[in-house]
């Protein structure tokens, strides 16, 4: 081999960057890291937690845009939020959020705003700070864009298929019948935990709209955990069924929202009135 040759293979070699570690798969590092990501990241609400345990490669960070009392009903998943994950390479990914207008399509009910985290890589602390907040930033700003503030955004999105309720021929108190459902079904899912001694957070409910449904979606570890429809609602009768699937309630109606004594609880859910 010639020495023109090893020297361009020696040029290669020096100028190939090394590859990124934002922290050791380690949970010490690990709970360093997302220290500096609570500190760093700028937002009324910023929660980060530690991913797989025994081997920590990943952390989660939610992020929402709103104080808490702006949050409709007191629930997180009812704000103007995006959660993500980071891997000890770089790797930045967002995985759920909230981020939705009211549509102006009168067969939609609502639509995702046009700002989007396309997956990256961070090449430090900082970087993935950086990167953070700038997204943050852009959301802020496209809200600003169409007159309407950060701090209001959930109020346009919240449950608006219930809009669709018939002025004729359907109960009156639906809407409001809904939003009392959910709050007893928050306070039976505290009640119990309590009356079974459990100490990890409870369970969270809340309204999902969709072209047909009001979907009722659950959320473990208080509402930071794993996501599960209990119940659709249809918005014209307030008519209460069970899942088939994420997306369609099964046949038979479970009960309704206006009842003295709605479903509360799986148990309950699953039998016939």
């Amino acid at each position: 081999m010639t020495k023109v040759k090893i020297d361009l293979l020696m040029e290669r070699y020096l100028v190939t960057e090394a590859p990124v570690q934002l922290f050791n798969p380690t949970k010490e590092d690990a709970t360093a890291f997302c220290s500096e990501l609570k500190s760093g990241v700028k937002a009324p609400y910023v929660n980060v937690s530690l991913g797989q345990i025994g081997s920590p490669d990943r952390v989660y960070i939610t992020v929402g845009l709103q104080p808490k009392e702006k949050w409709k009903n007191g629930i997180f998943q009812n704000s103007t939020y995006f959660q993500m994950h980071i891997s000890s390479d770089g790797s930045m990914e967002v995985f759920s959020s909230n981020l939705t207008v009211k549509s102006k399509n009168p067969m939609l009910a609502y639509d995702r705003i046009p700002v989007k985290f396309r997956k990256t890589k961070a090449k430090s602390t900082e970087d993935a700070i950086a990167k953070i907040n700038a997204f943050s930033k852009q959301i802020k700003d496209y809200y600003a864009s169409i007159d309407l503030p950060i701090e209001e955004s959930n109020e346009m999105k919240i449950a608006p298929i219930l809009s669709k309720i018939k002025e004729e021929g359907a109960k009156p108190d639906i809407k409001q019948a809904l939003d009392n459902y959910v709050e007893k079904l928050n306070q039976a899912a505290v009640a119990y935990d309590r009356k079974q001694g459990y100490t990890l957070p409870s369970s969270v409910f809340d309204i999902s709209p969709g072209n047909r449904w009001a979907k009722i979606v659950t959320t473990t570890m208080g509402g930071k955990g794993q996501r599960s429809v209990f119940a659709f609602v249809d918005p014209e009768t307030g008519d209460i069924y069970k899942p088939a699937g994420w997306n369609a309630p099964a046949k038979g109606v479970r009960g309704n929202v206006t009842d003295e004594k709605p479903p509360l609880s799986a148990d309950e859910l699953y039998r016939y009135r």
